[in-house]
């Protein structure tokens, strides 16, 4: 025979038991129905307070064979004690508001930081979130990666789509690069003026780019990708490397300019000084020694000592990279700088003999100067290169100034040296051969008389601003304007007449300033009488008394840009933007022309500065990212605002 065994239920934590088969609720005081059993109070706690005690069962005895079923206990935290009101507030739903909120600061961490997938399972990752809000539940990694993840990119890609559709020109910069697990992709990034006169950088696109990087393959993917985000009639120059691939690439996608990166002309003009036989057997003395050092932690203790007793800088010897002249130059300059501690580091008895002989040997007085020759007349194109670099100010007006400062400054004189002389000859013959195709050269010279900063530059003349009013004319429509007067019908004073001109086109007229206005007509002038109601209905009516024809649109062109003209140049430290937000008003026209040339970046730096960032997402522990899980990481990361 099977004997039930006895055991009181769990539901009796919640409840008191009261007279005539009821029970009152401990945590809402309300009056259950026992008739006898537990049920409805289970239901009670199950209905209004989400508990679930239904997985509770009569335990059997073991003499049938069964295997006794135990009740399913509330989940509590570890360390917090069980009472039905802790129980009940550990299971309270979380709302959805505050759990979405949760989820996109996690989507943040993972995106800003660059961490994997496999973070949002990670125990120690979870047990975080939980020690912070009990009743949120993290997404899985499946979920992350296939719903959440591009359920944000396209979010994000929406609102920069709108904001490039509003804009008014765009230009593009692009490049390739391979990942850790040897995927070609192409980088897109776009550049524009905002509605705040702000220059915007912003990637499109990292696509997978499969097979050999023909100029044909890559003209058709960035006329794929001006034609899904719809700016394919914005786009008017494309800012790439030197390569020939990409000015075959630049015709085949329907841009009508390519414009060279300034900085990548500015690292082959440079390397050829470094091919001058003389400099290029003293930088591999000074590779050694700069590499003995990197590899010796006891003569790198050494030289921190020797600093700290000569009171020299604490800085480490740099080593270059043979493909970037920058640090060619900057392992020299960091050299002279420590010269006087690698000579004392070396002279250490500490040092081996060996090491002193192989080290020193070869560099003399003479290759120290030629260094100091080299770092001192090239020092100009490191500051042109990282003038250029830069993303929040426009630079396309910068080129052919900054062209032609170096372009004179490596013009040989009759004091300079015999290396000094051949430096420059190396470098001034390659920097004459660059930016000569005209058409690119007449975008340039615009550029730079759009550029307020450089307006007054040799290389704008006449021709340039002719240019520029043929282009200011063809954005103005030719209008009949209609002049507007208003009069005191109704009194006998003498009418007060303003002249409107009204033209077909949508930019404001040039404003007139309070300077115009002579100050003897403002004192002279009495304040008003106060007017009676009829004539308040009635004294200012506006009645058209004739017409006249508006000024033509090249008319209104001259005006524009010799007003323009005349006003003072701005310094080199003003952003141009800013400049043209506050005189937008005075230059309605030019300023339209203006942003043209401005959302123009003389670099492609900015699509380079992404290979640092893929480097970090595509890493070893995650090679096998998907390519369509890389474009929406590194779009987020780039233009989403933390």
């Amino acid at each position: 025979m099977t004997r039930m065994a006895s055991k009181k239920s769990k539901c009796w934590n919640y409840f008191c038991n009261e007279k005539n088969r009821q029970a009152k609720c401990n945590l809402c005081s309300a009056v259950v129905a026992t008739s006898g059993g537990t049920t409805n109070l289970i239901f009670h706690l199950n209905r209004h307070h989400n508990i679930s005690l239904r997985s509770e069962t009569t335990v059997t005895t073991r003499a049938s064979g069964d295997v006794a079923q135990q009740p399913t206990e509330p989940k509590c935290e570890p360390g917090v004690k069980t009472n039905p009101w802790t129980l009940s507030a550990s299971q309270r739903k979380l709302p959805l508001s505050r759990t979405n909120e949760i989820t996109t600061a996690v989507l943040q961490y993972i995106i800003h930081d660059l961490r994997p997938f496999s973070t949002i399972e990670s125990p120690v990752f979870r047990k975080m979130l939980s020690t912070l809000e009990p009743r949120y539940q993290p997404p899985n990694r499946t979920r992350l990666s296939e719903e959440l993840i591009p359920a944000l990119y396209e979010s994000i890609k929406s609102k920069l789509y709108a904001e490039l559709q509003s804009s008014e020109a765009v230009s593009l910069t692009c490049d390739g690069w391979t990942s850790r697990a040897t995927q070609s992709f192409l980088t897109v990034t776009c550049h524009f003026v905002n509605k705040n006169w702000e220059l915007s950088s912003k990637i499109l696109q990292t696509d997978h780019f499969e097979g050999s990087h023909t100029g044909q393959k890559i003209g058709f993917e960035l006329k794929s990708v001006m034609t899904d985000w719809g700016i394919s009639d914005k786009v008017g120059v494309i800012t790439v490397d030197n390569a020939s691939n990409m000015t075959v690439a630049v015709e085949v996608s329907g841009v009508d300019l390519k414009l060279g990166c300034f900085a990548h002309t500015l690292n082959l003009a440079s390397n050829k000084a470094l091919n001058i036989p003389s400099l290029d057997k003293i930088l591999g003395k000074v590779r050694s020694v700069v590499t003995y050092f990197h590899k010796s932690n006891i003569s790198t203790e050494i030289l921190k000592e020797k600093q700290v007793a000569l009171q020299m800088p604490k800085h480490k010897l740099i080593i270059d990279c043979k493909t970037r002249w920058n640090s060619t130059y900057q392992m020299l300059q960091r050299f002279l700088e420590q010269r006087p501690a690698i000579l004392a580091t070396l002279l250490d008895d500490r040092v081996k003999r060996a090491d002193k002989t192989k080290v020193v040997s070869g560099l003399s007085d003479s290759d120290i100067q030629i260094c100091e020759d080299f770092v001192s007349n090239m020092d100009v194109m490191l500051t042109a290169t990282l003038v250029l670099c830069e993303e929040k100010s426009p630079t396309a007006g910068l080129v052919l100034p900054l062209l032609y400062k170096l372009t004179e400054h490596f013009k040989p004189k009759a004091t300079d040296s015999t290396f000094v002389k051949s430096l420059k000859n190396a470098v001034g013959s390659d920097l004459i051969t660059r930016y000569t195709d005209p058409n690119l050269r007449y975008f340039l010279e615009e550029a730079s008389a759009l550029d307020p900063r450089t307006k007054n530059k040799a290389c704008v003349d006449e021709e340039t601003w002719d240019r520029i009013e043929d282009k200011m004319t063809v954005l103005d429509v030719t209008g009949v304007g209609i002049t507007v007067k208003s009069e005191k019908t109704e009194s006998g004073e003498i009418p007060h007449t303003s002249s409107a001109v009204v033209e077909s086109t949508p930019l404001p007229a040039l404003p007139v300033l309070d300077e115009d206005i002579n100050a003897d007509e403002k004192i002279s002038k009495s304040p008003p009488a106060k007017k009676t109601a009829l004539e308040t209905l009635f004294d200012e009516e506006i009645v058209i008394t004739g017409q006249e024809p508006a000024l033509s649109a090249r008319e209104n062109a001259k005006r524009e840009l010799q007003l323009y003209k005349e006003k003072k140049q701005a310094t080199m430290k003003e952003n141009p933007l800013l400049w043209w937000k506050t005189n937008y008003l005075l230059f309605p026209r030019l300023s339209k022309l203006a942003v043209r040339y401005c959302c123009v970046q003389a670099t492609s730096v900015a699509s380079e500065r992404v290979f640092s960032t893929t480097g970090d997402i595509v890493s070893a522990t995650r090679a096998c990212l998907k390519t369509e899980n890389v474009n929406a990481l590194v779009f987020l990361k780039k233009n989403m605002q933390f």
